[in-house]
């Protein structure tokens, strides 16, 4: 059976020290590798740069979602930089606390970056 493709898309802005990334849609295992490839081009570009996903408009989350999220809060890490999660919705900031990503990733309510 052929699924319809995911709704996804990610809007990207860089200043002088933070590139932005708002996801939308459904980040998923299908668009996940899109998600990392656009990340992956900003990071070649930029290399010293803090990285902010906004999460306000991503209607699904799954665990390949979640995965590519501690990769690049690791990398970032290794980087001696750093990934914020922002605005995430109440559905996210549940998923995110019950994997005890909380405790791992930066997460903050609002987002200065989102459009």
């Amino acid at each position: 059976m052929n699924r319809p493709r995911p709704t996804f898309a990610i809007a990207t802005s860089i200043n002088n020290v933070v590139a932005s990334f708002q996801v939308s849609g459904e980040f998923d295992a299908r668009t996940v590798p899109q998600f990392e490839a656009e990340v992956l081009k900003c990071t070649e570009s930029t290399p010293d740069i803090d990285l902010a996903v906004c999460l306000s408009a991503a209607d699904i989350i799954d665990s390949s979602a979640l995965g590519a999220l501690v990769r690049l809060d690791t990398g970032q890490r290794k980087a001696n930089q750093s990934l914020t999660l922002h605005a995430p919705r109440p559905f996210q900031v549940d998923l995110l606390e019950i994997t005890g990503l909380t405790q791992i990733l930066t997460v903050s309510s609002t987002c200065e970056h989102c459009r």
